[in-house]
């Protein structure tokens, strides 16, 4: 469109056409125009129409969420909801918030009352923790109930701090106090460590301000790595507070008296920091650096001076060490190469010493050249997975194209796992789709079918469902219904079994109580670790619902259990309603296929 709006420009300014040449020139532009207009409008309509939709849905999940039987379940699954409803309606996911810390209150305040009341210690805790071992001792339902209530706090405080660092941390903080029993609180307080840094992280990047205040208490207990992303964090959002930061830090560091191994790693990811952004300020003069140039010269020579030692326990990281001290003290550098030079030079010469003078070439043993082989290949495949990806995103010429997808179908032709050839297939349908040759797209597809099984039944199965599904969502998204539907019909089969084997195993009720696997209480961040795994569902999942809505929604009835129907809705809503920053599903397929 530019283009043609250009043309006419330079047409109307040297005059060398026809007033009807002009003429058409313009209503043809203006046509484009118009076309463009109305698509982008429909577009948006459509859009906006699907979010009114998946927002009502997700008013109806939440409210099945409370048919769930275990409060740990509800709890999880409600502090999702809330965190996707924040995105539409601030107030409405407060609310939802507001409950889901309540309940949890009242949750973490009985267990409190029951474990004081039958009395269990910390060493109860630590013997009686350990999973699927028969234990028939009460206080080991206790203890156990207690660390899935933990795990659960650590999920909603996550969630929480997506939207409101502050109140996460609040959260975080008051329900610290709930647990009465000092040895229990002191423990959970050594073991959420990084949680709390990560929610300083999730102020810092809300409130530069307050994230420097809550770095320098953490900084008083003593500098760790994660300090060097709470410094990113402050310096993103105000630079003036990070170089403040940053100037603690390499003060923590020039007095603090830390293990060798310990300091070298954190000079490391200091001078990664302080060099990474001296590039980044290269066209911003006037901003201030976060590590000022004085300290990162200290911070060099200490590094220096631990890789000049005879007795320098990380003699392994010496040549990234040297990279990192060269920009900043460069004779330093030199002298350190010198060193390792000279100390190779005496290996040298005291193998040379140990031999009987007849030097063997080791290059050209059967596994050098083996490796050498290897290695080569490995090199080829790599270039042609860049070449591959390629395929959807650089603009190629229609040669370049046929070359990449022919070299592509010898490859695959030579794969012999049929697992493997189907995914490589179907990836680069996924590819040849994003070009528009719908029609080649389609064949791959055709061919990556006759690999899967119509009716799974172990886990390859089902991913390779899944994965055809995925290829098919991107291409013809009506294909992908079926194999869906089908699929989950067959799985609550699976998912029956293994609950009935679980429930056979599972004594204690670590992983199901009252016939409901718990999804909330399995570890940390469950289930915001399981849709974060399965992030690269969301592509798939917003094509789906692009096409047809209801179809997708009611996929997620197919499920018999109510938590799985839970999770399965849970992650839909997500793919439409999450605010995501980059899908990353082909890149999860290329790297399978690879």
């Amino acid at each position: 469109m530019y283009q043609k709006l250009l043309l006419f420009a330079l047409l109307f300014v040297f005059g060398d056409v026809s007033p009807a040449q002009i003429t058409g020139i313009r209503a043809e532009t203006n046509t484009e125009i118009k076309t463009n207009v109305k698509t982008n409008a429909k577009t948006e309509t459509e859009a906006a129409e699907l979010k009114k939709q998946a927002v009502e849905f997700l008013r109806e999940a939440a409210g099945e969420v409370n048919n769930l039987r275990t409060l740990e379940n509800r709890i999880s699954f409600s502090s999702e909801m809330a965190s996707l409803m924040w995105f539409h309606d601030e107030k409405e996911a407060r609310e939802l918030f507001s409950n889901v810390i309540t309940d949890f209150k009242q949750l973490i305040a009985e267990i409190d009352s029951q474990i004081n009341a039958a009395k269990v210690s910390a060493e109860d805790a630590e013997m009686n923790s350990l999973p699927f071992i028969p234990n028939s001792d009460p206080k080991a339902k206790l203890t156990k109930r207690l660390y899935k209530a933990m795990s659960v706090r650590e999920q909603i405080a996550s969630a929480v701090s997506e939207h409101d660092a502050l109140l996460a941390h609040a959260f975080f903080t008051e329900t610290a106090q709930s647990i009465t029993n000092p040895d229990f609180r002191k423990q959970f307080e050594w073991k959420e460590k990084n949680l709390e840094m990560r929610l300083f992280q999730a102020i810092a990047g809300q409130d530069a301000g307050k994230g420097l205040e809550l770095g320098r208490k953490s900084l008083a207990k003593g500098v760790k790595e994660e300090h060097l992303e709470l410094l990113k964090k402050i310096y993103a959002k105000d630079a003036e507070k990070g170089a403040v930061f940053g100037e603690e830090i390499l003060s923590k560091l020039k007095f603090e008296n830390i293990d060798k191994d310990e300091i070298f790693l954190l000079l490391r990811s200091v001078l990664k920091a302080g060099i990474e952004n001296r590039e980044t300020l290269k066209n911003k003069p006037d901003q201030k650096p976060m590590l000022s140039e004085e300290g990162l010269r200290a911070m060099a020579e200490m590094m220096a001076q631990i890789l000049l030692k005879d007795n320098n326990p990380m003699i392994y990281a010496r040549d990234e060490g040297v990279k990192l001290i060269k920009p900043i003290l460069p004779a330093r550098a030199v002298q350190i190469e010198q060193k390792i030079d000279l100390e190779n030079k005496k290996r040298a010469a005291a193998k040379s010493a140990g031999q009987d003078g007849e030097e063997k070439d080791e290059t050209s043993s059967p596994y050098a050249a083996a490796a050498m082989s290897k290695a080569k290949q490995i090199e080829e495949q790599e270039k042609m997975l860049k070449d591959f990806e390629s395929l959807g995103t650089k603009k190629l010429s229609d040669a370049e194209r046929e070359k990449i997808i022919g070299q592509s179908r010898k490859m695959i032709a030579e794969i012999s796992d049929p697992n493997a050839k189907m995914l490589a297939l179907s990836s680069l349908a996924v590819q040849v789709g994003k070009m528009g040759d719908k029609e080649l797209a389609m064949e791959l597809m055709r061919e990556s079918e006759r690999f899967v099984s119509p009716q799974p039944k172990n886990y390859i199965d089902f991913m390779q469902s899944w994965v055809l599904s995925s290829s098919y969502a991107q291409i013809k998204p009506e294909n992908a219904f079926p194999i869906l539907e089908e699929t989950a019909f067959r799985l609550n089969e699976t998912i029956a079994a293994f609950i009935k084997v679980g429930e056979f195993i599972d004594v204690n009720g670590d992983l199901i109580i009252d016939g409901e696997v718990q999804i909330g209480g399995l570890g940390s961040q469950i289930p915001r670790g399981i849709l974060s795994s399965l992030g690269a569902t969301d592509m798939t999942l917003t094509s789906l619902a692009k096409t047809d809505f209801p179809r997708t929604k009611s996929l997620t009835d197919k499920f018999d259990r109510a938590e799985v129907r839970n999770l399965a809705k849970t992650l839909v809503l997500r793919a439409i309603l999450g605010d995501k920053q980059k899908n990353t599903e082909d890149v999860v397929l290329l790297n399978v296929v690879h």
